[in-house]
């Protein structure tokens, strides 16, 4: 506390700034008239009674009136600040207590109404945006996670969560639910993302690869969808992610779904017209 002006560590008490800078200057002396203080504290002139006012009914200051002028005095601090104190105390009692009884009449007006608000649906609530790429992560991991029957993919480059994120979501659902995924062929391009997308075959997705795809979508158990948007102004490196829970539009995406991977060509095939070569695993 040391460290700490003395005028702050009066507000503490309950001063405000003006009362502060006027009792430590009035501590300072004997006596002072209103316009010493006035200005030996730099305190605007019109201010300054109803300063002195304040501190007098605090119990800070005692007013004389002399044959020719009137002085003010500082009290001991020993005994005007344990005062200010508890007066201080007492008036943060009555405050909370008034808190407490505001609390206590409204309350119940402000459940029921909040309990009647939980009832509404605003008419976007199916739908949120995520452009942060760790929110995107985080949130088609979570789905994945919550998925009971089936997972299918439209996947093209890039990779929103890390490789070793993708490994461990495919890991989690292997064996548990239907897992498809639809691929640009120019993965095969790309040693990193090809070897992921084999160990996505190994864990037992279903994975076929088509020329070209016109969007990056996850579908989760024909209620939720994932559309991943690039942005066409910045390219590449920015994303925007839709999350819609809306069955319908799921569904409908299925629809896209199956159509691509009818036309698609299995993974073995795919190597093999390419004469690309396993990566060990």
């Amino acid at each position: 506390m040391n460290n700490i002006p003395l005028e702050t560590q009066l507000t503490t008490l309950g001063l405000n700034r003006y009362e502060a800078a006027v009792y430590l200057s009035l501590i300072g002396r004997k006596q002072f008239t209103a316009a010493e203080i006035a200005s030996y504290a730099s305190v605007p002139r019109q201010r300054v009674y109803d300063v002195l006012e304040s501190l007098a009914a605090k119990g800070l200051c005692v007013e004389r009136l002399g044959k020719r002028k009137r002085t003010y005095s500082a009290v001991d601090p020993s005994t005007a600040l344990p005062t200010l104190l508890a007066a201080h105390r007492e008036q943060q009692m009555l405050e909370n207590q008034h808190r407490v009884a505001v609390l206590e009449a409204i309350l119940p007006n402000l459940s029921q109404m909040f309990s009647g608000g939980q009832l509404e649906v605003a008419p976007l609530d199916y739908i949120e945006v995520l452009t942060d790429r760790r929110q995107v992560a985080e949130q088609v991991l979570s789905l994945s996670r919550q998925a009971r029957q089936e997972i299918l993919m439209l996947f093209k480059q890039p990779l929103v969560a890390s490789i070793e994120e993708n490994i461990a979501e495919a890991q989690a659902v292997a064996g548990r639910i239907t897992r498809r995924g639809v691929y640009e062929e120019s993965i095969a391009d790309d040693t990193q993302f090809f070897n992921l997308v084999h160990q996505f075959h190994n864990l037992g997705e279903g994975i076929r690869f088509v020329p070209e795809l016109p969007l990056k979508v996850n579908l989760y158990d024909e209620q939720m969808a994932v559309i991943l948007l690039r942005d066409p102004v910045s390219g590449h490196s920015s994303l925007t992610c839709l999350v819609i829970k809306h069955t319908s539009m799921a569904r409908a995406l299925k629809v896209t779904f199956e159509a691509l991977w009818a036309q698609g060509v299995d993974f073995e095939p795919f190597c093999a017209q390419r004469g690309l070569a396993l990566p060990p695993l």
